[in-house]
């Protein structure tokens, strides 16, 4: 009878020969995933070598051309070194959504008034902007600016290629710099189309608008955020005042003589003005409307908190005189400044700035005017509940319809402290 088959005399381990074979499959595998990276390697480097070509003979076309070379010319040399490609687009990314609309409206209008034979305009306008964030605290922006102001003025094609370039390292800059390149195309066909290149330009500049004011001096001394930006941008007397300032804007971009641009540049200028003083005015006045809510609010705390404010009210206790004791005298004086024409004046301005309807407005005057100390305790209470209500929901309309930051509402100090009553004066 056969024994056992003994591998290790007539032949080799089969789970050696089987762990051989893995380990050669390995090896090959290995070898063939080192030969694909290999072949990308060349490739990327036939790539880069391609490349640098391309970009050493744009170089030279631009050497030969010397001061005959266009802004196409020198964007093409601008773009094609990866490097700055990249640095634009960090640039980029380095802006909110509204500082990237607001640089690629000013990129749009600047190449226009390059395009449109203006070099120096859109120098002035990049050295008043670089004045205008320098104020706002950004020093490095505003070096950037000037350093590129003094590059136009010395080679306009390639101040307007810096801006090209700019505009196509923008993933959001595509219908600016489409924007840009058509108004290059109608600029030269004008005479053909007179009526086309004028809409062509109001329509760029007046999509400029939203932008422009978001870099008003207001704006910029109000600190308003993008959300406050937005609401004040909405508001009716604001839009049609920058739908105004779009207008003259392009006017004065088409004006003819010097004369004639100066004069429209002062127009604009006073709009402007107009325009930020009326923004002011209405930031003052719903930040001064919240505050005479809060004073009312505060009143209205201060005497729901009074201990002694029972004892001051009711069909018999409100006939009394005040018995001397300081907190009664504290809960008399509070009601009678709550229901005072002080207090009542301020309804009116408070309904015309569209904190409350007129609705609310008589609802909120009905409820100080019926505050008397004859009421019962529940219907004093209920009144003061109503008039509370109806102040904490104008507060919160004048916030959301602003976006004014006006806090939390002033909370009293310790019960039975009277408020001077000139606080509640204006």
């Amino acid at each position: 009878m056969a024994g056992p088959f003994d591998y290790s005399i007539q032949s080799g381990n089969p789970f050696q020969a089987a762990l051989q074979g893995f380990q050669i499959g390995n090896t090959i595998q290995s070898n063939q995933l080192d030969q694909q990276a290999q072949q990308v390697k060349i490739q990327q480097q036939q790539a880069a070598l391609q490349a640098q070509q391309q970009q050493q003979a744009r170089v030279q076309a631009l050497t030969q051309k010397g001061s005959a070379a266009t802004a196409d010319d020198w964007m093409g040399v601008l773009l094609g070194d990866p490097k700055n490609a990249d640095s634009m687009a960090k640039v980029w990314s380095m802006r909110n959504d509204e500082q990237q609309q607001s640089h690629a409206s000013n990129l749009l209008q600047w190449g226009a008034a390059i395009k449109s034979g203006r070099p120096d305009l859109a120098a002035q306008q990049m050295k008043d902007r670089a004045d205008l964030v320098e104020k706002s605290g950004d020093a490095r922006e505003a070096q950037a600016l000037r350093a590129n102001a003094a590059a136009l003025e010395q080679n306009p094609q390639l101040g307007l290629a810096v801006i090209q370039a700019q505009l196509s390292a923008n993933p959001r800059g595509k219908d600016a710099a489409e924007t840009l390149a058509k108004f290059g195309s109608e600029q030269r066909s004008a005479e053909l189309h007179p009526a086309a290149m004028e809409k062509a330009t109001a329509d760029a500049k007046t999509a400029t608008t939203g932008a422009k004011f978001a870099e008003s001096k207001a704006v910029l001394d109000l600190k308003m955020g993008e959300e406050q930006i937005k609401k004040w941008a909405a508001d009716t007397e604001i839009a049609k005042m920058n739908s105004r300032i779009a207008a003259m804007n392009a006017a004065t971009s088409r004006a003819n003589s010097d004369i004639q641009r100066q004069e429209l540049s002062l127009k604009l200028q006073d709009a402007i003005s107009k325009r930020d003083d009326k923004l002011r005015e209405k930031v003052s006045t719903a930040e001064a409307g919240a505050t005479n809510i809060d004073n009312m609010l505060n009143t209205i705390q201060r005497i729901q908190q009074n201990p002694r404010l029972n004892s001051v009210i009711g069909s018999i206790e409100g006939r009394l005189p005040d018995m001397g004791s300081d907190q009664s005298a504290d809960a008399i004086a509070l009601i009678e400044t709550l229901g005072s024409q002080a207090f009542l004046a301020q309804i009116p301005n408070i309904k015309g700035m569209g904190a409350l309807s007129n609705a609310e407005g008589e609802k909120l005057q009905s409820a100080l005017q019926n505050l008397s100390r004859k009421q019962s305790e529940t219907q004093f209470r209920a009144n003061l509940n109503e008039a509370s209500r109806l102040l904490m929901k104008g507060r919160e309309n004048i916030a959301k319809s602003t976006g004014v930051d006006i806090g939390k509402p002033d909370t009293p100090a310790a019960p039975g402290a009277r408020p001077p009553l000139s606080s509640f004066q204006r």
